[in-house]
């Protein structure tokens, strides 16, 4: 695994560092684990106490990971499930397994396929086979709105 830091005025440290120990443990209060990354510092720009946000990036992962919106997940009796829509703009809903969630995102380990369009909003009242309305994207994710027919 590698590491690459931003410092304390958002500017990207461009040293790659190295995972160098992992604890054991988790944090049974913050559900964090503990760890320790070594960088070169070459200009000597990391000072002790200094506090940095690092990104670790996985390079053992099998495969690409899909992330959807988590908002588009719902959970029935510890099942989680998502509307997706076919080519005919008709919804069904689909099991899904979930992996790690990541702020307001959610990676899928199975049940989706990518190029799948699951629904975003409006899928409170949503059943299997309704025709739906594709709109714009507001962000990365492409988003679908339940036409109410």
């Amino acid at each position: 695994m590698q590491g690459i830091q931003h410092l304390p005025d958002n500017s990207l440290y461009r040293q790659t560092g190295q995972v160098y120990l992992i604890d054991r443990a988790v944090d049974p209060q913050t559900g964090t684990i503990k760890t320790r990354l070594v960088f070169p510092n070459p200009g000597n720009i990391l000072k002790v106490g200094m506090d940095v946000s690092v990104r670790v990036k996985n390079n053992n992962a099998d495969s690409l990971s899909l992330i959807i919106p988590y908002k588009a997940v719902t959970e029935q009796m510890g099942e989680y499930f998502v509307f997706v829509v076919d080519d005919s703009d008709r919804s069904s809903q689909r099991k899904i397994s979930l992996g790690t969630r990541i702020n307001d995102r959610v990676i899928v380990k199975d049940g989706l396929s990518e190029g799948d369009k699951v629904v975003t909003e409006g899928f409170q009242k949503l059943r299997d086979s309704t025709r739906v309305k594709i709109t714009p994207p507001a962000s990365n994710s492409q988003s679908v709105r339940n036409k109410q027919q």
